[in-house]
């Protein structure tokens, strides 16, 4: 092991020198001899004073052994010099990828709702955040979900078609719909880069919320890849020119890319310290806590699991067209036979355009109604933040009308 000396200490070889740990360097009779310390060299004729070199400082020089440097924690990162922007590294811990040592301190946490920020209030700084709240007025909002839309060119909606059957009241537990929701075209909808690298995530994830889950280096490698496909659509690059004009995010795409993977894939506890959540497993797939079916606003998976049989899909109470974009639903299901009274997605629209309002919306107003609008079809998203170990994530989000 090699012990790097700190700056202006006189280095001392550990192996050949003969000079006790802790003996000044400089020419003996400099200073006055400690007691115990042998004299025999002192007739020796003293050299002309000089002034001290800066590496013959009469300062004792510790053995190299004398001390040895204590092991990082674990986690530590390693020192380096501070980056131009600090939100690159901010969430540079990687998800567990075996059990923790200990439960959670906390038994558990729940949604905490966020106070929105004073009209006119100003950010401070430059550095992009992702837990301060932001601000965007309903017609930038309006602008932007607009404009989203019209750049998702992935055209799904002529590959998937919603068999709505009979409307129904979220009181009812009879089957309005003995036959399934949707129909969809697999060849052509799997293969949307997107949509490929998001079904890849389904089988990650453990659906109770009172079973931990640990992150295989596999699974997080398709994390990445799930992001990064999404920050290549045009739809996402317009949400996050949005953000960076908001100081959301920078123009670094790092930040982009941490922003996504920190709301979206940071792991937090539903209760008993049981880290088994996360936003993305409960807007896009589903869960059960504490035997309640929660989350799943996704289209595809919904689509998946009821080819499966494990969902059953009894009725429409209000739906919305969206024209050539897809659909918003709001619908009564059951799940695994637990049921789920209202349940509210998007039918036919792609996971960038999904992600990019949601995100969106969480960044700009979170715990409130975020007021979007296409092709003069008004609609909110809802998001809720879930306060985990002083980071703001998604706990929920769907749309509503």
């Amino acid at each position: 092991t090699v012990t790097t000396a700190k700056p202006g200490t006189p280095t001392v070889a550990a192996q050949t020198s003969t000079v006790k740990p802790g003996t000044p360097t400089v020419a003996k009779d400099a200073f006055p001899p400690l007691p115990g310390v042998s004299t025999t060299a002192a007739s020796v004729p003293k050299p002309p004073p000089t002034p001290p070199k800066p590496v013959s400082s009469p300062t004792p020089t510790k053995a190299a052994e004398a001390f040895p440097v204590l092991p990082p924690k674990p986690g530590s990162p390693t020192p380096s010099p501070v980056p131009t922007s600090t939100i690159a590294n901010a969430w540079n811990k990687p998800l567990p990828t075996q059990p923790p040592s200990a439960p959670a301190k906390a038994p558990g946490v729940s949604f905490v709702p966020t106070q929105a920020p004073a009209a006119g209030a100003t950010t401070k700084g430059t550095t992009p955040r992702y837990t301060e709240a932001s601000t965007a007025s309903d017609e930038e909002l309006a602008a932007l979900s607009e404009q989203l839309f019209s750049k998702d060119s992935a055209n799904l909606v002529k590959h998937v078609r919603a068999n709505y059957q009979r409307q129904t009241l979220t009181s009812s537990t009879q089957d309005d719909a003995p036959e399934p929701l949707l129909s969809v075209d697999e060849r052509q909808v799997f293969a949307v880069p997107t949509i490929d690298k998001m079904r890849a995530l389904f089988n990650n994830y453990e659906i109770d919320t009172q079973v931990n889950e640990y992150v295989t280096p596999l699974e997080k490698k398709e994390e990445n890849d799930f992001v990064d496909a999404l920050l290549a659509t045009n739809v996402m690059r317009t949400a996050m020119l949005f953000l960076q004009k908001k100081g959301v995010v920078t123009a670094d795409p790092k930040t982009h890319h941490e922003l996504l993977k920190t709301i979206w894939f940071q792991l937090y506890s539903r209760g008993n310290g049981k880290i088994g959540s996360s936003g993305f497993e409960h807007v896009f797939l589903n869960e059960i806590s504490n035997g309640t079916m929660i989350g799943l606003h996704n289209w595809v998976y919904l689509y998946e699991q009821e080819k499966a049989g494990r969902l059953d899909y009894q009725g429409y109470t209000k739906k919305m067209d969206l024209g050539n974009k897809g659909e918003i639903a709001k619908i009564r299901l059951t799940f695994d036979k637990l049921m789920k009274p209202s349940n509210s997605l998007f039918i036919g629209t792609s996971p960038e355009l999904e992600i990019a309002l949601y995100t969106v919306c969480f960044q700009m107003r979170a715990d409130t109604e975020c007021p979007l609008v296409f092709n003069g079809k008004k609609f909110t998203i809802k998001t809720f933040t879930f306060r985990y170990r002083g980071k703001n994530l998604i706990g929920g989000a769907w749309p509503n009308f």
